[in-house]
């Protein structure tokens, strides 16, 4: 955005109209959106490749794609990076686990929300994974 203003007339001030205008300003949107992953882990088995379902509840004024990016993820488990759409809120990250991958709930998994421009909108979403 790009703010224009006219000035008041001051006496001491130069005859005419006087306009200024800003640099471009950029406005954030808190909370522009808010993802969610299940709260009961998503079961897995070994050597296969799953979905878990992000749900996103998007401000109204928020208008554009995001995506979805796995961090903490041990070894032995990938995830590729999900896009979503600027008009949907739910996106499913497929996620492979390894043959090696230890059983049990892998710990220390979250997910955090990227805008098209490259700015982080949230991070620290827990992301729970039983491998079974």
């Amino acid at each position: 955005a790009v703010v224009s203003a006219e000035f008041v007339d001051q006496p001491l001030a130069p005859e005419g109209t006087v306009r200024a205008w800003t640099a471009p300003i950029r406005f954030i949107v808190e909370n522009a959106v808010v993802a969610t992953t299940p709260a009961e882990p998503v079961k897995a088995k070994k050597a296969t490749m799953i979905s878990l379902p992000v749900t996103l509840k998007r401000h109204p004024l928020f208008r554009e794609p995001v995506s979805i990016v796995l961090d903490g993820l041990p070894a032995g488990i990938t995830a590729v990076p999900a896009s979503v759409a600027a008009e949907h809120a739910a996106a499913d990250l497929a996620i492979t686990i390894a043959d090696s991958v230890a059983p049990g709930e892998a710990a220390g998994i979250t997910a955090r929300v990227i805008a098209a421009g490259g700015q982080v909108i949230q991070t620290g979403i827990p992301v729970r994974l039983l491998v079974e």
